[in-house]
């Protein structure tokens, strides 16, 4: 089940079976994986909520909210729960949609945000954090395709075309923002659905309008 995951992946879901038996549960659960990626990949929070101290504040949060009870054995082989087992299947999708090379934390943090009645959501919304936020702070660093690629981007008052790395076909794009002071835009092709971000080298404006030539035939 876990073979297109990273090792990082792999070891917040062992951290995660960790968790769940320090505080005796009898099922994993998100806020279990939550705690599991916060041991395997810290960074990945921090850059989803904003700071390390933010990142902190969640992680204590989570912890007080999960019932303690005598603490299990770690030979028994808990299942997940099926909220928990939603959170794994919504990151495999956004692993699918984006493909990507593996299954990274940064997926299962998605994964955690979509899944709304988990806690975890629920605290990733309350401070704010919409699902637009967070596919730029988690996955602008897995996609880094620039103009180097050979695609051509340009900026046309506000709203960006490029070439669908699946399909080829140019279309247009909303710009969505900044990631590190680089601008960012959201792509999901609306030829093949294919759906990814881009971060771009230096601003839009520097790069010049596609030519005419090269825009698809009506």
């Amino acid at each position: 089940m876990f073979e297109r995951y990273t090792e990082d992946a792999r070891k917040s879901i062992f951290f995660a079976r960790s968790e769940a038996s320090r505080f005796g549960s009898s099922r994993i659960t998100a806020d279990h994986l939550f705690l599991g990626i916060a041991r395997s990949g810290p960074q990945s929070i921090e850059r989803l909520v904003g700071s390390r101290e933010t990142a902190g504040d969640l992680r204590k949060a989570i912890e007080t909210g999960i019932p303690d009870s005598s603490a299990a054995s770690s030979a028994v082989d808990l299942p997940l729960d099926p909220a928990c087992r939603q959170v794994l299947q919504a990151a495999a999708r956004e692993w699918e949609t984006r493909r990507h090379a593996r299954i990274e934390n940064e997926h299962l943090l998605m994964g955690l945000w979509l899944v709304e009645q988990t806690e975890v959501s629920k605290k990733l919304r309350a401070l704010g954090i919409s699902e637009e936020q967070a596919e730029i702070r988690l996955f602008a660093n897995l996609e880094d395709l620039a103009p180097s690629t050979g695609f051509r981007i340009a900026e046309h008052e506000g709203y960006v075309s490029a070439a669908c790395t699946a399909c080829k076909i140019t279309a247009v794009f909303t710009y969505m923002g900044t990631q590190y002071g680089q601008p960012v835009i959201r792509l999901r092709c609306p030829t093949c659905n294919h759906s990814q971000l881009w971060r771009l080298e230096g601003s839009c404006k520097d790069f010049p309008p596609e030519p005419a030539s090269e825009s698809p035939e009506e």
